[in-house]
Formats: structure tokens, sequence, C-alpha cells
């Protein structure tokens, strides 16, 4: 939780509300429901769960910390934009759990990258699944290569990838690509609906 107080401060929210916010996350309880009544009383050994509906919004502030780590250590002058991303700038994109970091192939800026992922785990807890992750790479010499995959211990992915069912490095798509997450998030709503809580 420490993490998650270093935001909410960052963020200037009132102490008070802060106070809330931790003895909601820091020291949650459950009640079991048997045959129409309440049963028990059991405190939980962590904090916020998944399907809290106060998990998302804590979630985002703490990733928040991320992209200010990374924008303090690539104006370092050894790190270098990936090409495509150098106009705008780009060194990441952030989506709800999924991460994509973006440099050019060298050794200097793959490893401020790692050192930033590195100092976020140390902060937040939270760490890569390496076994989950890819770096996509074309253009580097096949010692620097090595070098890298040793670095970051992510397996090298090709780029026949689907993000929530779209291919990812397609020119152009056609509706036909898109069916698939419409398809999901047409299931979500329809399902969200016989719900008795949207929350």
């Amino acid at each position: 939780m420490d993490v998650s107080l270093r935001v909410l401060h960052g963020y200037g929210f009132p102490p008070l509300f802060i106070s809330w916010i931790m003895e909601y996350a820091s020291i949650p309880s459950f009640l079991v429901g048997l045959n129409g009544s309440l049963h028990g009383f059991f405190l939980g050994k962590k904090g916020l769960r998944q399907r809290d509906p106060m998990s998302p919004a804590l979630f985002l502030l703490c990733m928040e910390f991320f992209p200010y780590l990374i924008k303090r250590n690539t104006s370092n002058s050894d790190f270098n934009f990936h090409p495509k991303c150098e106009k705008l700038k780009i060194t990441h994109l952030l989506f709800v759990d999924d991460l994509m970091l973006f440099s050019r192939g060298d050794l200097p800026s793959v490893h401020i990258l790692m050192e930033c992922l590195q100092k976020f785990r140390d902060v937040s807890g939270l760490t890569v699944n390496t076994f989950k992750s890819s770096i996509f790479m074309a253009g580097i010499q096949n010692d620097v290569l090595d070098v890298i995959l040793a670095r970051t211990e992510f397996s090298r992915g090709n780029m026949h990838v689907r993000y929530l069912g779209i291919p990812f490095a397609a020119k152009r798509l056609l509706i036909n690509d898109y069916s698939p997450l419409v398809d999901q998030i047409a299931g979500c709503i329809a399902n969200g609906w016989l719900t008795p809580s949207l929350l």
C-alpha cells in the first residue's frame, strides 16, 4: 500500500480522504452468506480484491507512477527513442494491465527501461511476468540481440501478434478483423445487464 499512499498524497487528496481509502484498502473484512443470513467475520490478509469497485481506480492511480519514472529516466542522454516514436517522444503505452515499451534496439536504451521496471517493482511490489512478456526487434545484430534478450529475460516475439483479438501489425484492418473484439464487448454488456449491480 506504500505506493498508493504516496500517489494519493502526490495528487493532493485531503489527509482525511486518504485515511478513509487506506483503511478500506488495508483492512478488508468478510462475512459469509449461508441460507440467506450472514455469518462470521473474517479479516483478509491482503488489501484490495479482484472485482472490488475501488481496485481499478487505485490501480490506475498507482500506475501513474510508472510513466513518471519513464519520463524522468528517458530524459537521460543515453536513451534513444524508437525511430517511429521519436517525433512524438513515445516511450510506452499502458492499457489496464498491459504495458508496451518502445526504444531503439541499443543496450543503453534497453538498460534504462529495465531500470525503470526495477524501480517500479521496488516501490510498488508489482513485477513483470517474464513468461508472458515478449520483445520485438528488427535490424539488430545477433550479438546485441542476445545481450538484450539475456538482460530482459523476455522471449523474442514475432509480429503475428493479436491484441484483444485484433492483428497488431496489420497495415490495413478490415471490418471482419474487429469481430472478436466486438463480440467480446457485446458479451460483456449482455452479461453486465444480467447482474444485480454494475459495480
